[in-house]
């Protein structure tokens, strides 16, 4: 109605609990079908800050993403890095429960100056810092594919695929438990969208 086409989402169901960690629940669940009823609305959630808790029977840290919103399977799940590419301390892991990967990927979260009230600024860490920075990349996203395709919004899951496959890789080779697929890198996903390196299709189960 509004056209709105990304949400930003620093905030978690439940903290500190790992019982309840990865769990896929209602929460999740709406969100999974809102994003099929809306399909040009992405919306990006921060991972959470419990990767300094243990939740057997995962390695310390691991298996910390909060349950709720953090595992749907159709959003963004962004973890928070420092300015060297190296996860921060709290900074929530995967798996989720039924064990996908997440986060899906990682942003500058530790340090980060930004705004706070209405008219100051603090520096801040979390991972509710480095999700408005995918989500700032995504709508940077959206104006090129706008201007590309004659003002159409694009679908969120085609701006989740680009944006993750844009990332640059760090942590162990590949897709990890840590950073998800790797640090955001707008620049190169901004050439993944320029040079039409991208499809929509469906396939049979």
């Amino acid at each position: 109605r509004y056209n709105m086409t990304i949400t930003n989402n620093s905030y978690s169901a439940v903290e500190g609990d790992c019982s309840y960690s990865g769990v896929y629940d209602f929460y999740a669940q709406a969100l999974d079908e809102t994003e099929q009823q809306y399909p040009t609305v992405q919306h990006v959630f921060a991972a959470g800050n419990d990767g300094g808790l243990n939740c057997s029977p995962y390695p310390a840290g691991f298996g910390t993403i909060p349950g709720g919103y953090q595992p749907a399977k159709n959003t963004l799940c962004v973890t928070s890095t420092d300015k060297f590419y190296k996860n921060a301390w709290d900074g929530s892991r995967g798996p989720v429960l039924d064990g996908r990967m997440k986060p899906d990927m990682a942003a500058n979260g530790v340090n980060v100056f930004s705004t706070i009230d209405y008219t100051s600024y603090e520096v801040a860490s979390g991972t509710s810092m480095a999700s408005p920075q995918v989500a700032g990349a995504l709508g940077l996203l959206t104006q090129q594919y706008r201007r590309l395709h004659g003002a159409v919004n694009p679908r969120g899951d085609v701006l989740k695929a680009i944006v993750m496959n844009g990332t640059t890789d760090i942590g162990n080779p590949g897709p990890d438990y840590r950073f998800g697929f790797g640090m955001l890198n707008t620049y190169r996903s901004l050439q993944i969208l320029n040079n039409n390196r991208y499809t929509t299709n469906t396939i049979i189960n």
